[in-house]
């Protein structure tokens, strides 16, 4: 019954975390698809213009960084929520 008890605040305290993560994932996705529309004129405008591969390749790593700290995002929240469930089941067992 203690246990129980001591797992609620856990339990709110990670409700919390993962609405605030689910927030800034939301956010940051809207963000990352506007940054990807503009990287991706920069990216057709560098190789068809001015033929610069490695600032073509800036571009891509670029890309890549955003998308990454995207799913890095995405992965937290996932483990978060899960981790939330168990705590709810062993509340409700």
């Amino acid at each position: 019954m203690i246990k129980k008890l001591l797992l609620f605040p856990i339990w709110f305290i990670l409700t919390i975390i993962c609405l605030v993560i689910g927030l800034f994932v939301t956010i940051y996705g809207t963000g990352r698809f506007i940054a990807a529309l503009i990287l991706s004129a920069l990216f057709l405008g560098v190789i068809f213009c001015y033929h610069d591969w490695v600032q073509a390749a800036l571009l891509f790593v670029i890309y890549i960084i955003l998308f990454a700290i995207l799913f890095l995002g995405v992965a937290m929240q996932t483990y978060l929520e899960h981790l939330r469930n168990k705590v709810v089941d062993l509340i409700l067992s």
